[in-house]
């Protein structure tokens, strides 16, 4: 199962957010997501969600980029 803590690591490490982006964009404050990363307070099932629904979101985003790079770059 996945944790709050990795959930956070993936948005901070693979999208490059900081726990201030993702602040504003889930409304979770930062003091919360410093302490679930060290591991200080469990997991809230809310705010993980939250930060599930961010992920997925940037996901998406990812891959559409990506496929509309691949796209322009292939020979017609």
């Amino acid at each position: 199962m996945t944790r709050t803590k990795d959930i956070i690591e993936t948005l901070t490490g693979e999208y490059g957010l900081t726990q201030a982006d993702i602040t504003r964009h889930t409304g979770i404050p930062q003091s919360r997501m410093s302490r679930w990363t060290a591991g200080l307070i469990p997991n809230g099932a809310d705010d993980a969600l939250k930060l599930v629904a961010l992920a997925e979101k940037l996901s998406k985003r990812t891959r559409r980029t990506a496929c509309k790079q691949a796209a322009a770059q292939s020979p017609e």
